[in-house]
């Protein structure tokens, strides 16, 4: 059976989380670029390629199937909590 202080812990980490969440997107504009104003935001791009062709000589055609993977910094979702990781 949990004992008092433990159960007292879980619930001040739900408050903690709660606020987290409520507050993450609070303001927030997904239609603005990072660091708008400020500073160019590095945008980092992989291609991974999963199958290639057929190739048509002929027609100067072939198929190719990739996965397309972007990845960015964006600081206005920054955790700012009393916990080193959420």
């Amino acid at each position: 059976m949990p004992t008092s202080s433990v159960k007292d812990e879980t619930n001040d980490n739900i408050t903690i989380f709660t606020r987290i969440l409520d507050g993450l997107l609070d303001g927030y504009d997904n239609r603005l670029r990072p660091g708008l104003g400020e500073r160019i935001t590095q945008v980092r791009t992989d291609i991974y390629v999963t199958s290639f062709g057929p190739v048509s000589d002929t027609e100067m055609e072939y198929t190719i199937d990739v996965f397309f993977r972007q990845s960015w910094k964006d600081e206005r979702l920054r955790f700012k909590g009393p916990m080193q990781r959420l």
